[in-house]
């Protein structure tokens, strides 16, 4: 039996680069099938030893390889991305983004 055509919805999410002088390149891939939870003790440990507090094993991850390897990556949930995808511009004066430790 062949598979059913894949849907290409899901493993797309648009990109939109209106800052290119900021972000000259930004690339994309969309991951099916995470589940969200807290992080296995090890990693845990090691980004704490870090300074970094862990979050969940989604974000944790994401901070782990960029201790490694020195480049910033970021995690999103698509679903929860207006639109479903990213906008990477310039912040507008006066708006405020609260992180995801509060602050």
């Amino acid at each position: 039996t062949t598979a059913p055509p894949a849907d290409p919805s899901v493993g797309s999410a648009d990109v939109v680069v209106e800052a290119a002088d900021l972000c000259p390149r930004f690339t994309a891939t969309v991951l099916t099938g995470v589940r969200v939870g807290p992080s296995p003790a090890w990693l845990a440990q090691r980004l704490t030893r870090a300074g970094m507090r862990p979050i969940n094993v989604v974000v944790d991850v994401s901070n782990y390889v960029m201790l490694d390897v020195g480049q910033p990556n970021h995690a999103y949930d698509r679903d929860r991305l207006g639109g479903g995808g990213l906008l990477v511009r310039r912040a507008r004066d006066g708006e405020r983004l609260v992180t995801l430790d509060g602050a």
